[in-house]
């Protein structure tokens, strides 16, 4: 059995992705493996993290999210990862656009892995740091995390979840014209409408055809580009998000999370609330009937609002895409398309016969089992790491 490094970081920003880490963590702890933790930013952690590598080892592998832990080490050009051959398997949650330099690390030992094989496709195509990129799906939870899952209907809130945070697409596109170079925010502006309820493989083009008719001519690999495809991605994400509560303000919702001060809640059944932890989330969700869900902008996997709900035994709204046409089926009546018509028909579904639906989401779960869980997911992370010999360019 593998002896692995975990490296996670202390700040706010990343209290969900620690806690997911940790969820994989108990699966390959639960496999036999032997895991040591290292927190970024807490006191000691240098000394912690260099007492663990010259006294502990050898370590066959170290793990973290988002690029965390990926850089650190004596310079810019070796990691201390390189500097004691030890594969890093870094699990990218975001489009390479955000903090692009996380992408383009070039060693053997540096194994670029994402949660949607989309993103892993945009790196490997136009990034292209070590001749391959992973796709691990973030899969089910146990079922044992959850409180009471799979409660009968008359057990429930009669409720909608939303955990997400928002975002005011009209302030954002204020901030373009205000801090921008002209050019650059016209071009945006033109690319974002191009963008509405595009994937990420599409809005590549959209954007460059945008820019092009401006005189700029966007390699996907430039820092003008994914500078744009970041703002392009927080917007698109921040109006669908809009667009989805706007349609279900008539309906039962809680929504938690932050940046929702540009709708008007008053007298609404929705009802906003502040956000939660994700244990928290954890705790509450088996109580809802449903959880909304909002891809990012991926077509080849789904949010971990989806597996987290069906796990809770909670019927999951989202948005549809590949992945779910192809992979869940029975949840296609209560998947919905961007307009408000068709979010609203999602939802009323659910809320018209209950127990259907979750009968549904029940049919959805089993038929995922084995090979789209967490535990799948641990040992996919375990092989891909084995594969660091190869992990370069010709």
């Amino acid at each position: 059995m593998a002896r692995i490094l975990m490296i996670q970081w202390s700040g706010s920003a990343y209290d969900s992705l620690r806690y997911l880490l940790d969820l994989v963590g108990a699966e390959l702890s639960e496999d036999g493996h032997h895991l040591e933790r290292v927190v970024i930013g807490q006191d000691g952690w240098p000394e912690r993290l260099q007492n663990l590598m010259t006294s502990h080892g050898p370590w066959h592998m170290a793990l973290g999210m988002s690029g965390v832990g990926l850089e650190v080490g004596p310079n810019t050009a070796e990691s201390v990862w390189d500097l004691a051959k030890i594969p890093f398997f870094t699990w990218f949650c975001d489009h390479p656009a955000h903090f692009p330099a996380r992408h383009t690390r070039r060693s053997p030992f540096a194994i670029l892995g994402y949660v949607f094989p989309d993103h892993a496709r945009y790196a490997r195509d136009h990034l292209n740091a070590n001749g391959t990129t992973y796709a691990v799906h973030l899969g089910l939870p146990r079922r044992s995390l959850f409180m009471d899952p799979r409660r009968p209907v008359d057990r429930r809130n009669g409720r909608i979840a939303f955990f997400k945070s928002g975002g005011d697409e009209n302030a954002m596109r204020a901030t373009w014209r205000q801090t921008l170079p002209p050019t650059l925010a016209t071009v945006l502006e033109e690319a974002a409408e191009a963008c509405h309820g595009a994937d990420v493989a599409a809005m590549l083009p959209r954007l460059q055809q945008a820019a092009e008719r401006h005189g700029l001519f966007l390699a996907p690999d430039g820092t003008l580009c994914l500078t744009l495809l970041h703002h392009l991605d927080f917007y698109e994400r921040a109006r669908r998000s809009t667009l989805l509560m706007r349609s279900l303000l008539d309906l039962p919702v809680d929504v938690y999370g932050a940046d929702w001060g540009h709708i008007d809640w008053s007298g609404k059944r929705a009802v906003h609330r502040p956000p939660l932890t994700f244990p928290d989330m954890m705790a509450r969700l088996p109580a809802y009937l449903g959880s909304l869900s909002l891809n990012p902008l991926v077509a080849e996997s789904v949010h971990d609002r989806l597996p987290f709900a069906l796990a809770a035994g909670v019927v999951p709204l989202g948005d549809r895409n590949w992945f779910s046409r192809q992979h869940m089926p029975d949840l296609d009546r209560y998947s919905f398309e961007f307009t408000p018509q068709s979010i609203a028909a999602a939802a009323e579904a659910l809320l018209a016969d209950p127990q259907a639906a979750l009968d549904a989401a029940e049919a959805t779960y089993q038929a995922l089992l084995p090979h789209f869980t967490l535990r799948h997911t641990a040992r996919q992370i375990i092989e891909f790491c084995s594969l660091h010999g190869m992990n370069m360019k010709a």
